[in-house]
C-alpha cells in the first residue's frame, strides 16, 4: 500500500531480526487499488487512471516466474507494494505458495477482517514475512487496529507500525506512537511527499516540524533513523552512481521491469525486461541514477549500499 505521496519504500524499514541477507529484492507493484482514500496517498486524485494500469494475471503464471527467479538467484526478498494487499484476489493463496520460498515484505492498512487474518497466519510461513502496518487515524479504529497488530506478533510475524507525516495529523503523532510503543510496538514516522496547502513536502516542513518529527525517531535504531532523515533531506541523487537494476527492480503489475520508479510516477522510465521472459536476468553493473530525487531513500547507490540496514 502506498502510503505517502512519494513516500519512498516503508516496507525495507523493519527491525533487522534476519541473519540472513538477501542476494537480491525486487518489489512487487501488486496492482492499484485500495480501500482507503487517504489525502496524502500517491494516487490521490488519479486512482480511476492508475486502475486502467492494473492486470490480473493468473496466480500460477507469477508462482511459476518465482520459482524461475529462485533458481536463478536463489536468496531474494519480495517486496509487495501498489494498494491495500488483502484485497488483491486470492493474495493469501498467493503468500501461502511464495512464503515457503521467499523473505516477504509489505504493507497493508490492516483493514481485513479477522477471519482473513487469521487464514493469513494459518497458511502462510511466518518467520520468512514482514508487515508494515500503516495506520491512518482519518479511517482505523485505533483499537481494532491495535487488536490485529498484536494479533499478528503473538503469532510470530515481523512488525512495524507506520504513520505518515502529513501536516493535520502531526499533532496526533506522539500521541499514537505512546501508545502503540507502550504495547511493545516498533512505531517509524513516514515524511509525507507531496502538495498540501499550496506548499510541497518535504521542503515545506519547518525546523519546529523536524524537530518533531526526529523526537519521534529516537527510539528507533540507527539505520532507520538515517533513512527518515534522507526522506527529509531531498537530496538529489541524478547520475549518481546507483545499483538499482542490479540487485534491486521494479515489477509492474504486467510483468513489466524497471530499475526503480514505476511507469505512471515515471513515464520516461525505460523498462530493462520482463519477468516473464525465461531469460530474464537484472543488470550485470551499476548505471547512473536517472532520477532527480531518489524514490529508494539512497538505498542502492553505491557509496551507500552495504551500509543501509538489510532485511
Amino acid at each position: 500500500m502506498w502510503v505517502g505521496k512519494r513516500s519512498g519504500y516503508p516496507i525495507g524499514l523493519f527491525p533487522n531480526n534476519s541473519k540472513m541477507t538477501p542476494k537480491i529484492e525486487l518489489e512487487w507493484l501488486i496492482y492499484y487499488k485500495c480501500n482507503y482514500r487517504c489525502p496524502y496517498c500517491f494516487f490521490d486524485g488519479m486512482w480511476e487512471e492508475a486502475a486502467e494500469h492494473n492486470r490480473y494475471l493468473p496466480l500460477e503464471r507469477w508462482i511459476e516466474a518465482w520459482h524461475r527467479i529462485f533458481k536463478k538467484y536463489e536468496s531474494v526478498r519480495i517486496l509487495i507494494t501498489g494498494g491495500e494487499p488483502f484485497i488483491y484476489p486470492n493474495f493469501i493463496e498467493l503468500l501461502k505458495e511464495l512464503s515457503k520460498y521467499f523473505s516477504i515484505g509489505f504493507d497493508t492498512n490492516l483493514s481485513c477482517s479477522k477471519e482473513e487474518l487469521t487464514n493469513f497466519i494459518r497458511y502462510t510461513v511466518s518467520k520468512n514475512i514482514s508487515l508494515g502496518l500503516s495506520f491512518h487515524p482519518m479511517f482505523a479504529d485505533f483499537d481494532s487496529f491495535l487488536g490485529k497488530a498484536l494479533f499478528l506478533k503473538g503469532n510470530g510475524f515481523n512488525i512495524c507500525i507506520q504513520y505518515v507525516t502529513y501536516p493535520p495529523q502531526m499533532g496526533q503523532m506522539k500521541f499514537f506512537q505512546d501508545r502503540f510503543t507502550k504495547k511493545g510496538l516498533y512505531f517509524i514516522p513516514l515524511a509525507f511527499r507531496g502538495t498540501y496547502n499550496g506548499m510541497n513536502y518535504p521542503d515545506a516542513y519547518t525546523e519546529e516540524e523536524k524537530k518533531q518529527i526526529y523526537s519521534v525517531t529516537e527510539s528507533l535504531e540507527t539505520e532507520h533513523k538515517e533513512r527518515v532523515k534522507k526522506q527529509l533531506d531531498q537530496i538529489r541523487s541524478k547520475n549518481r552512481l546507483c545499483r538499482a537494476g542490479q540487485v534491486y527492480a521494479r515489477i509492474d503489475t504486467d510483468g513489466t521491469v524497471y530499475r526503480c520508479g514505476h511507469s505512471i510516477s515515471s513515464p520516461n522510465n525505460k523498462p530493462i525486461g520482463n519477468f516473464f521472459d525465461e531469460g530474464f536476468k537484472l543488470l550485470e553493473e551499476p548505471l547512473p541514477c536517472e532520477q532527480e530525487f531518489c524514490p529508494c531513500e539512497f538505498r542502492w547507490l553505491v557509496e551507500d549500499y552495504g551500509r543501509e540496514v538489510k532485511q
